[in-house]
């Protein structure tokens, strides 16, 4: 059918819409039209995102003249009801039967009679509530909302409120908070954890509370596992009970799992990790290695084993969302890449950022930092996060703590990239309910892709080669919930995960140029037709003092990723896999190089081994499909692509819950589906790739 313009009045003129039905989005068989990208705004001043969410409703407004009897009008052009609108005179309201085809035929028959301008279908338009949560200490809380409230810059937060104004909260969504204990009394945060479904691995019991005495220790932390109750709050702490906070997600609920203390095994940290894969969305991990330049950690192969497998089975096999604190110690020249737990292919690493939306100074840079996210309270800039605490004084927050609030069940100075961390867990968790389908890894690029470019004159702001921003301080930028939650509406998929890997071993050991600022390259060579999204590289030198090494990566499109960068570190050899971030979306094919620096004179390294996988997707097939009349009188999809793939039909009938129709093959390039003649309507056809 041709495309078909509508008109619809407004108090400023008129909006008009186009229909377009194009072949591989066929109108068939739904009972409601939902319009969404087959409805293309051509005038009326409304942009033309905003008609993604315009749908048709079964009714047509009418302006009718007195004495017309629209009873009767309504009978003979096929409506089934008619009536008024109460306060409105001189507009009747006539309904079809449905809202695909049989209203736009009404719409059709009403223009005949009346003239143009005077009937028009009337649309369903998106609105959501605009209240806000009660809760007393929101007003406060800047890293929701920034208003200036501590002196920091209007704005610079994780736009929580664009998400909430879109109606999304956290409903549905588990998160489970790795961490050192709870408090599952609070009054602010009890009916927000599903303790039934947690666990204390420290004792092996179902019973996650927090333990430990009152007051400070010699490290200035409290005696007692305040951690994780002050990193739940920020997630889902209760809102709208006229007390304390709102938590970010406060209709998501938290799985409590402890596990954290001053040492953990490697089968203790696996089984946290791992914990009710099967049920759990997001996992809360602001824990990691101690932050002081100086270690290199890995997690151990039982604890990286468990994220594999959360990431390939967990949630129905769209993978467990694994975020992590990229860790707090700048100041001792530590940085994320360092640190095996953040710098993981399966974790989205988080840095911190002040009330001004600057690195915090304790926060670690990194190629491997996905986004940074509000915390606070650095050597600086005072204000932290407002959060639950511990009650009594066993907490952040007691009466011997100049500063903080009256109420000490909470505190306004919780910090690090500990509190960052359970923003952008929350945040994920928003994402989640807004489109459960998504899959790990489009979870990590809709973050990268919606964050914002906090800072901006930081002189450290690239664009890499397909023009994303990134920057070593920062990620991708300052997390944004209202952007991530409107990209992942509307996302579609990444294919399979794909691996390709190039090695480089010698039994000859390669010199690093000693003292020489422009060191040594090693090249590695990829062919065309792949889509990077992560790049993991394995060095293996010998050096009496690796702290003097500089290692980068460097793609064909020019991006650099320092990886290893010089600092007091006197220890010697450099064995670890580094991951970067920073080449998402770029094309692998061309040469990437390895870049080794080694800038003290006088004591020489070895490289022995080099290995650099790239991780990421082989382009969709171009399938194409088309409606065809079958000789039944029915419908038939044609689809036409490559030779040999397998792939999914899928049907929907807004254009955002899709469902499954039948696996498709393509043995010689076509195939043909018939489609089912359920009712009278438009429904709408895709393709996906098979997924592995």
């Amino acid at each position: 059918m041709a495309a078909e313009t509508i008109r619809v009045p407004t108090i400023d003129g008129v909006e008009v819409f186009t229909i377009q039905r194009r072949a591989s989005w066929l109108g068939t068989t739904s009972r409601a039209a939902g319009l969404a990208t087959d409805l293309r705004i051509e005038g009326g001043g409304v942009p033309a995102a905003s008609a993604a969410e315009f749908r048709l409703s079964k009714r047509v407004a009418v302006r009718v003249a007195e004495p017309v009897d629209a009873g009767r009008m309504a009978a003979e052009l096929g409506a089934v009801r008619v009536h008024g609108i109460p306060g409105v005179e001189g507009v009747k309201v006539f309904e079809a039967t449905d809202a695909g085809e049989s209203v736009l035929v009404l719409h059709r028959r009403l223009l005949t009679v009346v003239g143009a301008d005077n009937a028009w279908p009337l649309l369903e338009r998106p609105r959501v509530p605009k209240a806000r949560p009660n809760d007393p200490y929101l007003l406060r809380q800047w890293t929701l909302n920034n208003t200036r409230q501590t002196g920091g810059t209007a704005g610079a937060d994780a736009r929580v409120f664009a998400a909430w104004d879109q109606g999304y909260t956290g409903k549905g969504v588990l998160v489970s908070v790795v961490d050192d204990g709870f408090e599952l009394t609070h009054p602010d945060l009890g009916a927000s954890l599903r303790s039934d479904l947690g666990w204390d691995y420290r004792n092996d019991d179902p019973n996650p509370s927090a333990e430990g005495l009152d007051g400070f220790g010699e490290d200035g932390r409290p005696r007692a596992d305040a951690h994780g109750t002050a990193v739940a709050g920020i997630v889902a702490a209760v809102a709208n009970n006229a007390f304390g906070i709102a938590g970010i997600a406060y209709d998501a609920r938290v799985v409590p799992v402890r596990a954290l203390q001053r040492s953990m095994t490697d089968a203790q940290e696996a089984s946290a990790l791992g914990h009710r894969a099967a049920e759990i969305f997001v996992c809360n991990n602001s824990w990691g290695p101690i932050d002081d330049g100086k270690v290199i950690v890995s997690p151990g192969v039982l604890a990286e084993a468990a994220r594999e497998t959360g990431v390939r089975e967990g949630r129905n096999g769209r993978g467990i969302v694994y975020v992590w604190a990229a860790g707090n110690g700048a100041e001792q020249e530590d940085e994320a890449n360092y640190d095996g737990y953040a710098n993981s292919l399966y974790a989205v690493a988080v840095g911190a950022l002040t009330d001004r939306g600057v690195r915090c100074t304790y926060s670690e840079k990194g190629a491997c930092l996905a986004v940074s996210a509000p915390s606070g309270y650095d050597s600086v800039r005072r204000p932290g996060t407002w959060t639950t605490d511990l009650m009594g004084n066993r907490g952040y927050n007691s009466t011997s703590v100049e500063g903080d609030l009256s109420d000490n069940r909470f505190t306004s100075s919780f910090n690090g990239t500990s509190a960052a961390a359970p923003v952008v867990s929350a945040v994920v968790a928003l994402m989640l309910e807004a489109n459960p389908k998504l899959g790990w890894r489009d979870v990590k690029e809709i973050l990268i892709r919606s964050a914002s470019r906090t800072d901006p004159t930081n002189a450290g702001w690239f664009t890499n080669g397909v023009g994303w921003h990134f920057n070593h301080e920062y990620g991708a930028g300052a997390v944004d919930a209202g952007a991530a939650v409107t990209m992942a509406q509307g996302w579609t998929n990444l294919g399979p995960m794909v691996r390709l890997p190039r090695a480089r071993l010698t039994r000859d050991l390669l010199v690093i140029p000693d003292g020489d600022p422009t060191g040594g390259e090693h090249a590695f060579s990829f062919d065309g037709g792949f889509r990077v999204e992560q790049a993991r590289l394995k060095v293996d030198i010998t050096h009496p003092a690796r702290g003097e090494l500089q290692v980068e990566l460097v793609s064909p499109s020019g991006t650099v990723s320092r990886l290893w960068s010089p600092h007091s570190d006197s220890n010697d050899d450099l064995r670890h896999r580094f991951l970067s971030v920073f080449h998402w979306g770029e094309p692998a094919a061309g040469e990437w190089k390895v870049r080794l620096v080694d800038f003290v004179p006088e004591q020489s390294g070895y490289l022995s081994g080099l290995e650099l996988e790239l991780f990421g997707t082989v382009p969709d097939p171009e399938v194409r499909l088309a409606v065809e009349r079958s000789g039944g009188g029915g419908w038939e999809l044609r689809l036409t692509g490559r030779a040999g793939v397998t792939g999914t039909l899928q049907r929907s009938e807004d254009l955002k819950v899709w469902s499954d129709v039948s696996e498709v093959s393509l043995p010689d390039g076509t195939a043909v589906v018939t489609l089912m003649d359920e009712a009278r309507g438009i429904s709408w056809y895709r393709w996906v790739e098979k997924r592995e």
